[in-house]
């Protein structure tokens, strides 16, 4: 799990019940990401520490950051010599971008979301990713600090659910018989999910990457 540089965290004592409040770089200073922390020891008591979110914010609301979606050009991966994948071979019969990510600002270490399964999480997840450009599509979107944190607890709010495998299988076939789970998600419909409604409006439960990318160029931002 990532945290942003600007967000108040609070560190409470399961002994003691001491409590300390600050932001992630004033607590944990260099540190990348709470993945990258030990386990938490009180020096006074040597109890356990827990680490809560406050989804409070030391930033203006009002302050600008542009944000991404990532598109995974499946076919422009195989040119490029990139191995064959069991689910891009399945997606790519309805979609020709067989992946999709959101990426955060640099105000979340830009970090990325997404549901997965070709690694290990096997579901919703946050990690830091280094985009090859010549094989990812990439979209941008400007928008305001306060509707980022939007999406950022949006993406919280659904870390850790399973992939949608039967909605995967939906995009294999061109028949709509094969319903999506409704407390799963596949890539493409996690994007869609959590931007909503700061960034997409459209029908989030049966979008696929090609989909997304599409609306997402028909609608461009104002201006």
């Amino acid at each position: 799990m990532g945290t942003c540089d600007n967000e108040i965290l609070e560190l409470a004592c399961s002994g003691c019940g001491n409590r300390t409040r600050g932001t992630f770089r004033e607590l944990f200073g260099s540190t990348k990401s709470l993945m990258g922390l030990p386990q938490l020891v009180c020096k006074q008591c040597e109890g356990m520490i827990s680490i809560e979110f406050t989804g409070e914010f030391n930033a203006d609301d009002d302050c600008l950051v542009t944000v991404k979606y990532r598109f995974f050009d499946y076919k422009r991966s195989l040119e490029l010599g990139r191995g064959k994948r069991v689910a891009g071979e399945l997606i790519k019969y309805r979609s020709d971008l067989t992946h999709s990510e959101f990426q955060f600002s640099s105000t979340y270490n830009l970090l990325s979301f997404s549901s997965t399964i070709e690694d290990a999480f096997k579901g919703c997840r946050f990690k830091l990713i280094r985009y090859r450009n010549d094989w990812w599509k990439t979209v941008e979107r400007v928008i305001t600090v306060a509707q980022e944190r939007d999406i950022w607890c949006n993406a919280h709010n659904i870390n850790g659910k399973k992939y949608d495998l039967v909605g995967l299988l939906s995009h294999a076939t061109p028949w709509k018989i094969i319903r999506g789970h409704p407390d799963k998600f596949w890539c493409s419909e996690n994007n869609a999910f959590i931007t909503k409604p700061h960034i997409y409006t459209g029908d989030e439960t049966e979008v696929t990457p090609d989909g997304l990318y599409d609306w997402l160029l028909a609608h461009p931002q104002a201006a």
